[in-house]
């Protein structure tokens, strides 16, 4: 029961942790190099990463398919996949 308690605190305050750390350094940086730097540097990141994951994706469905087939859609996942009911 009490691991549950610490385990709950802990993934909190690492999240809080985080996103203080990004908040700091995005402050940090607005004030060393002007906003308008540092949104430009965040743009490039951003389109830099959208289209890298679109190529990431495009290759594995070109490679292996992103979809289940028609025929393991209707049946159910659960019983295609796993061969188990998920739902009775």
């Amino acid at each position: 029961m009490i691991g549950g308690v610490l385990g709950f605190i802990g993934r909190h305050w690492k999240g809080i942790l985080i996103w203080t750390i990004v908040a700091l350094g995005f402050w940090w940086a607005v004030q060393t190099f002007g906003a308008g730097n540092v949104f430009q540097v965040l743009f490039i990141i951003a389109a830099t990463l959208f289209q890298l994951a679109f190529a990431i994706l495009f290759v594995i469905n070109k490679v292996w398919g992103l979809r289940v087939k028609p025929e393991e859609e209707q049946v159910g996942l659960d019983i295609a996949v796993h061969g188990e009911e998920g739902y009775t």
